[in-house]
């Protein structure tokens, strides 16, 4: 399975957190809401929270590097929108 880490274009149905099965439309739905840490988004979404990263994430590893690339990619365009630039 290819997992891409081009997150700006990745589908929205990307699986992120395959433990608990969060895809990307969800994360940056909880960056929308308010949510700019990994903690912020793991509280809101439960992605971050398995413990069976090395066999369920095709990549081997937590995906809360991935989580930090979405808040990374997702929250300037968010926070502009909000204060009304574009």
């Amino acid at each position: 399975m290819t997992v891409s880490t081009d997150w700006k274009k990745a589908p929205a149905s990307q699986i992120v957190c395959y433990c608990n099965n969060v895809n990307k439309e969800q994360i940056v739905r909880a960056i929308a809401k308010g949510a700019e840490t990994v903690e912020a988004v793991t509280s809101l979404t439960g992605a971050g929270k398995g413990s069976e990263c090395a066999t369920k994430n095709p990549s081997g590893r937590c995906c809360c590097p991935d989580i930090q690339a979405l808040i990374e990619a997702y929250l300037p365009a968010l926070k502009a929108i909000k204060s009304g630039c574009t």
